[in-house]
C-alpha cells in the first residue's frame, strides 16, 4: 500500500509565532483564539508552535458534543500514558487535567472549535465555567481555534457570547503578503509571481496546489478547470460554511465580478431591492470577501461608496468559473480556456492595481514624500459642458506637509513615449482632484517600462517589476 502524505509549507508568520512564545513564556493562565479562513494556515502555526513543548492537540469535528468529549478524553489520557477516565462533560475533563498538571505548563489546543460552537450552543457557556472555575489558576495554555469566522465571532469574541473577556490573546490569521510568494515559487519571474498571486491570493494551501513548473494556463486548468479539484467548489464550500442564504450572496459576489461596484448596480444585478442588499453586504465585507472603498480624499461617510471583490481566488473563480461549470463539465472546456486567455489581462489589470498600492506601502521607505494614506480616486470634470468621469488608480496623502502623489497602474509593458503620455494625462485628471496641496507628484507603475531612468530625472516617480523585485523584500 502507497500512503501520500502531503507535506504544507510553512512560511513566515513570526509575528504570530512570536507573540505566542511570548505568551507561553508567563506563568498564568492563558487563552488564545487564533482563527480565520479556511487554508490560511492556522493548523501549520499552532502546529509549528506546540512543536517540542508539552501538549494536546485535538481537532474536533461535527457530530457534537457527545463524540467530541470522547474523542478529547482519549485524547488526554494518551498525553499522561494512562487509561481514559469517566466522564459526563468537558468540565470533568478539564478537572483531571488541572489535577495531573498541578503547576506544570500544558498546551491544550481544540482546533476547530467553531464546530463545537456549531453543533451545541451551550458549549461557549461550558468553556466559560471551565475557564472560571477550573482553569484561571492554573498554568494551562488553552488556544481555541476556528475556521469558521462567523461561529468564532459570534460564539467566541462577541459582546454577548459567555466567553466574552476570557481570551488573553487573539490571532486572526491573515493571508501571506506577496513577497512571501518566492518561497512557493524559487524558480519564478516575478511576472509569474504577480499572476499567480493575483488569481490565488496569499492562502499557503491554495498556493501549494500551483505547480512552478507549469505554465500559468496548464495551473488553471489543472486546478479551477477540473472538477475534481477543490478549487472548483472551494468557494461554495466556503460560503455554505459561513453562511445561511449562500445562494443570495452567490448572486451578489458574480454581480460585482462582472464590474458592478455601485450598491444600486449590485442590487439590480442580483435581483434585490436596494434597501434590501446592504445587510448582505456588510456580512461579506465582515468575512473578507469583499471591500468598501471610498475616493481616497473623501471622509469616511460618503455616497460614492464602490464594492470590489477583495480575495482574489474568489475574484477569479466569480470571474471566469461559476458562470462557465456546464462547459467545464461537458465538451466545451477549451471555450473557457480560451475566453480565460482572451480577458486575462484585464482581469490582472484589475489585480495589478490593487497590488500597486501594496507596493507602495512596503516602498515608503524610497519615496520623497511621507504619505499616510493611500487610496483609488474617481470623479467627474466638465469638458464642453458635458460631464465626463475621471477616474485615477492610486493616490497618496501625505495630510500634514499637504502633499500628494498621483499614479497610473498599467499590466502591459510601456515605452518612453506612451509613459511619458500616460504619465501627461495623469497630470490632466489630478486637476479634477478638489484636494488643498502644496505640492505634487506623478507615479506610474508598469511590467516594464523603457526610459524610467530618465522619467525619474523628469521627477516622475516610475517603477516596474524590475525595481519590485529589488524593494520587495
Amino acid at each position: 500500500m502507497i500512503i501520500i502524505i502531503m507535506i504544507r509549507m510553512f512560511v513566515n508568520r513570526e509575528e504570530e509565532l512570536k507573540m505566542l512564545e511570548k505568551k507561553h513564556k508567563k506563568s498564568s493562565f492563558e487563552c488564545i483564539v487564533v482563527y480565520g479562513r479556511r487554508r490560511v494556515g492556522k493548523t501549520q502555526l499552532i502546529k509549528r508552535f506546540i512543536e517540542g513543548k508539552k501538549a494536546i492537540y485535538f481537532l474536533a469535528d461535527k457530530r457534537g458534543s457527545e463524540n467530541n468529549l470522547s474523542r478529547f478524553v482519549i485524547s488526554v489520557a494518551e498525553h499522561f500514558d494512562e487509561m481514559p477516565v469517566q466522564t459526563s462533560g468537558f468540565d470533568d475533563a478539564f478537572k483531571y487535567i488541572g489535577k495531573k498538571c498541578g503547576k506544570k505548563r500544558l498546551i491544550i489546543v481544540f482546533d476547530e472549535f467553531s464546530y463545537l460552537v456549531e453543533k451545541d450552543g451551550s458549549i461557549p457557556s461550558v468553556f466559560q465555567l471551565i475557564i472560571d472555575e477550573i482553569l484561571k489558576e492554573t498554568n494551562i495554555f488553552l488556544i481555541l481555534c476556528g475556521s469558521s469566522i462567523s461561529m468564532m465571532e459570534i460564539g467566541v469574541l462577541s459582546y454577548k457570547s459567555p466567553l466574552y473577556g476570557r481570551r488573553t490573546g487573539q490571532i486572526l490569521l491573515k493571508p501571506l503578503k506577496f513577497k512571501y510568494l518566492k518561497h512557493f515559487f524559487p524558480t519564478y519571474p516575478i511576472v509569474k509571481r504577480v499572476e499567480a498571486y493575483a488569481i490565488l491570493s496569499g492562502i499557503p494551501a491554495y498556493l501549494s496546489e500551483f505547480d512552478a513548473e507549469k505554465s500559468l494556463m496548464q495551473n488553471i486548468e489543472n486546478t479551477f478547470l477540473t472538477p475534481t479539484h477543490m478549487f472548483y467548489i472551494e468557494p461554495e464550500m466556503l460560503l455554505r460554511e459561513e453562511l445561511r442564504e449562500p445562494a443570495s450572496y452567490f448572486n451578489i459576489l458574480q454581480a460585482i465580478a462582472s464590474g458592478c461596484t455601485k450598491m444600486t448596480e449590485i442590487a439590480n444585478k442580483a435581483r434585490f431591492e436596494v434597501k434590501d442588499i446592504p445587510i448582505y453586504i456588510n456580512t461579506l465585507i465582515r468575512l473578507g470577501f469583499v471591500k468598501k472603498i471610498n475616493p481616497v480624499t473623501e471622509m469616511h461617510k460618503t455616497k460614492k461608496s464602490l464594492y470590489y471583490i477583495s480575495d482574489n481566488f474568489f475574484s477569479f473563480w466569480f470571474s471566469f468559473i461559476l458562470e462557465n461549470k456546464s462547459k467545464i463539465e461537458g465538451l466545451e472546456k477549451q471555450d473557457v480556456i480560451e475566453k480565460i486567455k482572451k480577458h486575462i489581462n484585464q482581469y490582472m489589470g484589475r489585480r495589478f492595481e490593487e497590488l500597486c498600492e501594496h507596493f507602495l506601502w512596503e516602498i515608503k521607505k524610497n519615496i520623497d514624500m511621507d504619505f499616510n494614506k493611500a487610496g483609488k480616486w474617481w470623479g467627474y470634470r466638465r469638458e464642453n459642458s458635458e460631464r465626463k468621469e475621471v477616474e485615477i488608480d492610486l493616490v497618496c496623502l501625505d495630510e500634514q506637509k499637504r502633499e500628494i502623489l498621483f499614479v497610473e497602474c498599467k499590466w502591459s509593458s510601456l515605452t518612453e513615449k506612451k509613459a511619458s503620455h500616460i504619465l501627461e494625462e495623469l497630470k490632466n485628471k489630478s486637476k479634477s482632484v478638489e484636494w488643498n496641496r502644496e505640492k505634487e507628484y506623478f507615479g506610474l507603475f508598469g511590467k516594464k517600462i523603457l526610459g524610467k531612468e530618465k522619467l525619474r530625472k523628469e521627477g516622475f516617480f516610475v517603477w516596474d517589476l524590475e525595481d519590485i523585485e529589488k524593494l520587495v523584500r
